[in-house]
């Protein structure tokens, strides 16, 4: 529409060994090929169409904060309810056909987007999307831990992830442009058409990587009983492994932090700043590259002195750097600004997957990154609520402006991160143990 303003599978791929991969060298094995251009064009049509959905929300749709809030909650409670079995399952029944249909997921219900005309059409939509999204992910994550040696994880994961997030950053640049030649829908039916590309891609030149259980009474298969009990596998290893859940809660508090403006930063942009759909582009777009070159570089640096310092570096970082958000008057300084804030957003997450990794057996690693995943994304469930939260608040009590709220709600930002600071430098002498950066250093072989 016209928007208006206001069974058993077979094996193909089994590594007899961890690969060893040095600088971009991982990137000729086969499946981590596929994975980075299937799943990176992904992110480029979803990279597109997440700044603007707050846009059509508040300027066309006429939804209030809380309820833009509430929609990007819904993709987090279908991903963290799916995303823990979906991994445990994987582990079980192989990687591969949880990829694919997730990737054919993607391209269907961002052509739905076209025909939403409410509120809760958007809600409704972004909810299937979450479901989709806990199945590619955290199957993706384990997927590239299968094939990768302990040793090099900190860079390949922080490599593959800046190929991802170069999809995810050019897309807004992307959408921007598109909506402004063609409008909103365009945007959306693009999105699709590039997920389906990858589904097709996914198809015919993935391979498994993991030897799928044979014996007819492991193959059995029911939605509630397997949903159940799969789930409840992944609290049991958090209960496991004590690294492993200091991980997920260090996760969660810095992204529950983070996720404060996500869905606020375009209303910001267009709202107060007097910005177009393009402007939103480039700026996320320009924090996305400079977050890509610093993504490699901490991976890097992660091997060599240890994925512990380079998260705890990371940490302090963003929450030391925070409230220049306030500084912020003007479009130029948000050219300058948002950018600096959003590369250094990006330091820590790969560290903590990465970490995740080596906290995890690898007949596990499925279930540990689904439990790993579910507590992170609790983040998205709590943060973007919590931000509508506080400009409501401050709009509808404290009778503030729309940039007043918004500078309200970047202070609260800062403190947040300032506990997560401290929480996190709690945990730190657990990461260090597992690293195996420090195993290696030790010369004792490090766990697998």
């Amino acid at each position: 529409m016209v928007y208006s303003k206001r069974t058993s599978l077979e094996v193909n791929h089994l590594p007899d060994e961890k690969t060893s991969f040095s600088r971009w060298s991982f990137l000729k094995n086969p499946v981590i090929s596929v994975l980075v251009f299937s799943n990176g064009i992904t992110m480029l049509g979803f990279g597109q169409i997440l700044p603007i959905i707050p846009i059509l929300m508040y300027d066309y749709l006429h939804a209030s904060e809380i309820e833009i809030g509430l929609t990007i909650s819904a993709f987090a409670i279908t991903r963290v309810l799916s995303q823990g079995p979906f991994g445990s399952l994987s582990d079980r029944y192989g990687r591969r056909p949880f990829i694919i249909i997730s990737l054919l997921g993607y391209s269907i219900v961002s052509f739905l987007y076209i025909f939403a005309t409410q509120t809760w059409h958007i809600l409704a939509i972004r909810a299937v999307q979450g479901l989709f999204s806990g199945a590619l992910w955290p199957v993706s994550d384990a997927m590239v831990m299968d094939i990768c040696d302990p040793k090099h994880r900190g860079k390949v994961i922080s490599t593959i992830q800046i190929a991802y997030n170069a999809g995810w950053f050019a897309g807004p640049f992307l959408g921007g442009v598109i909506a402004d030649l063609f409008g909103l829908s365009a945007t959306f039916g693009f999105s699709a058409g590039l997920s389906f590309t990858a589904f097709i891609v996914a198809l015919i030149f993935l391979k498994e990587t993991i030897k799928v259980k044979k014996d007819p009474s492991t193959q059995k298969f029911s939605i509630v009983d397997g949903f159940k009990n799969n789930f409840q596998k992944s609290f049991q290893i958090l209960r496991k492994f004590p690294a492993l859940k200091n991980l997920a809660i260090s996760a969660l508090v810095l992204q529950t932090s983070l996720s404060l403006l996500q869905g606020y930063t375009p209303i910001f942009i267009s709202d107060v700043l007097g910005g177009s759909e393009l402007d939103i582009g480039v700026i996320i777009g320009l924090g996305g590259v400079l977050g890509l070159v610093s993504q490699y570089i901490a991976g890097s640096l992660g091997d060599r002195y240890g994925k512990w310092l380079i998260l705890e570096i990371g940490v302090f970082v963003v929450a030391l750097t925070s409230p220049i958000l306030l500084l912020i008057q003007n479009m130029y300084q948000a050219y300058i600004i948002l950018p600096i804030v959003m590369c250094l957003n990006m330091i820590s997450s790969p560290m903590l997957t990465a970490l995740v990794g080596d906290a995890v057996p690898s007949d596990e690693r499925g279930t540990g990154y689904g439990a790993y995943g579910i507590v992170r994304d609790l983040s998205l469930i709590i943060g973007s609520p919590l931000g509508g939260l506080v400009l409501e608040f401050s709009r509808n009590f404290l009778k503030e402006t729309l940039l007043q709220s918004l500078r309200l709600l970047f202070i609260f930002r800062s403190i947040m991160l300032f506990i997560t600071l401290s929480i996190t430098l709690y945990f730190m002498k657990s990461f260090r143990e597992v690293d195996t950066v420090i195993w290696t250093r030790s010369k004792i072989p490090p766990p697998e």
